[in-house]
């Protein structure tokens, strides 16, 4: 009987040491109060098992010692026959034996027949699909936060999901959540089904969970959009959930959704941006530390040549900033080669290269991030970017522009192999080594290779290439003629032809006679940025002081001091802003001038579209972005603009006041340190404006205007579009 009561005791308590000699109702555990009903009953049974029972155990009564036996030994074999109606289906036959019965009476349910102990719980337990249907009724997603992430340089969208208390199953409401797995389960399934609709895989995600009675909120890794299941997010909540075995759903849960969206491109190859953070960020750059000596080149050169040779010792050594092994080698190369320290020109460079027996490159931002100086060819090439009178190492140079292919003969970076013609590469494998052989002529794209090894290499489809140049070209043994297949099958060729750029067709550009096409307008977009700048000419030199920026959502970023230009221009030429059209008024007399000087000082060559001195578009050509003037549209001055569309509201301000109200007014906003307020009514101004003239425009014509850069190129996309005639206007045929 004492090994009965210790077997019944493992199933019936939650601690094994809770005795069952004694009769308290404080040593009992919440288990056991399913066969109470009152005290002596309770007696009875744990003494007796064949005496009165409670009216709940009423149905173990027959052979109850056997069934609370196989129910702890796991055999349901032995069964009783009124215990065999859990057999077949154990949960749905707990449910049907418990309908019976109140539910206020029934603390815990379990058919005991579970493999793996269940979770300890303080209330009902919850029945899979049974009180997860209107889960997706209780939860509400909102928006709470969107801002710049500084670390993965990309826009960081934060999600709360709250639960309405009322739209909580019955059920649901008195489980508690460590009991209540699936229920866990289906939250998170419904918040990842929604929150990760639109993202790429390569987006970050992370999920915060908090409830009132958490001593701190629980949060899961931030991981890529690819790598998120429901058991990645529920794993680490369930652990803590153990320790909190009261907390219920309805208290107070809420979840927070962090979300980086991260461009394609992000942590890829691409060109320099911004050479603060590039140099820093880029893999393919070995960024070296400054000193007051001035010897960046030589610590260069040194750090260059330890990658160079993979002389592992060495890179740890100098890589470890806290000591000064590289500044101590860099000295002892200054004194070795005859070079005094300080700053090196490229005439010390020269010396160096003697020095080493090297070839050094050196690609200055100066340049436009080209080669500024180039020593005589060598067995061994280190690469240097000079920057703001600094040396930094180019690892790769394909990494470095964000190109597929390098030729380092011609210094030209490049993506696919068929567009790069050099002299000095082989035109038909495109290799610098190709020596003459025996020729051989290739039956697919007709071309006569060199030798063997040049027929072999034209047809090689080596690391990422899944086409090999044969494949990408072939040549016209007529006309001798190279064509790339992509833009003109084999099987279309003609000789002395030429694609139209109108009706797209190959034809004899002499005879063709063709007309104007009707051109679908370019497609609209939101991505939109307002901004103007304010700057003190107080030295003589215009000196941008103040810099405001509102998107067309109204959300707007303040820029102080007289570094305001650097930091817009950081954040505006980012990732986060690719295909963004910024706009300001008057922007190719005045903005736009500060805007590419930032763009030359970081060796970007910007696409510009000059109007004698003025520039009428400023068009970054790595990231898409697009500088316009609204003055080409809106030719008047900003404060006619509300009064031209009827926003009479925007007329209200300082300038309606009493002179001396309105001398107040200012003076206190000066003192309270916001006293760039004209320039925010200013852009707010600006940018309703432009909102209402692109409305309308777009509700005439179905043109965005903002997509072109003049007024006029919106009216001609619009007739293009709209208004032409078939074979109404001819072209111009060529000569």
């Amino acid at each position: 009987m004492a090994s009965t009561k210790r077997t019944i005791s493992e199933v019936l308590f939650e601690n094994e040491e809770m005795p069952m000699n004694e009769c308290e109702d404080d040593c009992l555990s919440e288990t056991s109060q399913i066969f109470i009903e009152n005290d002596i009953e309770a007696m009875e049974f744990f003494k007796d098992f064949d005496d009165c029972l409670s009216e709940t155990s009423q149905v173990f009564r027959e052979n109850a010692i056997e069934d609370l036996e196989a129910i702890a030994m796991g055999d349901s074999d032995v069964l009783s026959e009124t215990s065999q109606l859990f057999n077949d289906n154990e949960i749905d036959g707990i449910d049907d034996c418990l309908n019976d019965f109140d539910d206020d009476d029934l603390p815990q349910i379990g058919s005991g027949f579970e493999n793996q102990p269940g979770p300890s719980t303080r209330g009902p337990a919850f029945l899979e699909n049974v009180s997860s249907e209107n889960l997706d009724n209780a939860v509400i997603v909102d928006e709470t936060n969107r801002r710049v992430n500084q670390r993965y340089n990309a826009e960081e969208v934060t999600f709360r999901a709250r639960i309405e208390e009322e739209k909580i199953p019955p059920r649901l409401q008195r489980t508690p959540l460590v009991a209540a797995v699936e229920a866990v389960r289906a939250l998170f399934s419904l918040l990842i089904l929604r929150c990760t609709q639109n993202l790429r895989p390569s987006d970050l995600i992370r999920f915060c969970f908090m409830a009132i009675g958490l001593e701190r909120p629980v949060s899961t890794v931030l991981m890529p959009v690819s790598d998120v299941t429901v058991e990645r997010i529920v794993a680490p909540i369930m652990r803590v959930l153990q320790s909190y075995k009261k907390l219920k759903l309805k208290d107070g849960v809420n979840v927070d959704i962090i979300i980086i969206h991260r461009d394609i491109c992000a942590g890829g190859n691409r060109r320099i941006i911004n050479i603060e953070t590039d140099r820093l960020k880029k893999r393919s750059v070995l960024s070296i530390p400054t000193d007051k000596e001035g010897l960046c080149c030589a610590k260069a050169i040194l750090y260059a040549l330890a990658h160079l040779e993979n002389d592992r010792a060495a890179i740890s050594s100098m890589k470890d900033r806290r000591r000064p092994a590289l500044l101590n080698r860099a000295r002892i190369l200054h004194n070795d080669a005859g070079v005094p320290l300080g700053p090196c020109s490229y005439s010390e460079i020269r010396t160096f290269e003697d020095f080493l027996d090297i070839q050094i490159v050196v690609i200055s931002s100066e340049s436009l991030n080209k080669v500024s100086y180039k020593g005589r060819d060598r067995e061994r090439r280190i690469n240097l970017w000079l920057h703001n009178g600094h040396y930094d190492v180019i690892k790769s140079l394909k990494g470095f522009y964000g190109s597929d292919n390098y030729c380092e003969p011609c210094e030209k970076p490049f993506m696919n192999l068929e567009d790069h013609r050099c002299q000095f590469v082989c035109p038909i494998c495109l290799r610098k080594d190709c020596l003459p052989g025996h020729p051989q002529r290739c039956s697919d794209c007709d071309r006569l290779c060199r030798s063997s090894s040049c027929f072999e290499w034209h047809k090689a489809t080596s690391g990422k290439r899944q086409k090999s140049l044969c494949d990408k070209m072939y040549q016209c043994r007529n006309c001798g003629k190279v064509v790339l297949r992509r833009i003109c099958p084999m099987n279309m060729h003609k000789c002395g032809t030429s694609r139209c750029p109108s009706c797209k067709q190959f034809v004899n550009v002499s005879e063709h006679r063709c007309f104007l096409e009707i051109v679908s307008p370019k497609m609209p977009s939101d991505k939109l940025i307002f901004f103007d700048f304010e700057t003190d000419q107080s030295s003589g030199t215009h000196e941008v002081n103040f810099a405001v920026a509102q998107y067309s959502n109204g959300e707007e970023t303040i820029f102080r001091g007289y570094t305001a230009c650097q930091e817009f221009c950081a954040w505006l030429f980012t990732p986060i802003h690719k295909g963004y059209t910024a706009i300001a008024h008057n922007m190719k007399g005045f903005d736009g001038q500060f805007v590419m000087a930032w763009l030359l000082e970081q060796g970007i060559a910007p696409s510009v579209i000059p109007n004698g001195s003025k520039l009428m578009s400023i068009g970054h050509p790595t990231l898409r972005i697009t500088l316009i003037d609204s003055f080409n549209f809106l030719p008047m001055s900003l404060s006619k603009l509300p009064g031209c569309f009827g926003l009479s509201e925007l007329k209200k301000g300082p300038n309606t006041m009493s002179g001396a109200m309105r001398d107040e007014f200012l003076k206190w906003k000066w003192h309270s340190g916001t006293g760039r307020i004209a320039n925010q009514m200013w852009i707010y101004s600006h940018r309703r404006c432009c909102h209402e003239f692109r409305k309308q425009f777009l509700e005439i014509t179905d043109v965005d205007p903002i997509c072109y850069v003049i007024i006029a190129s919106a009216c001609m996309a619009t007739y293009r579009y709209k208004h032409i005639q078939k074979n109404s206007v001819a072209m111009v045929p060529q000569p």
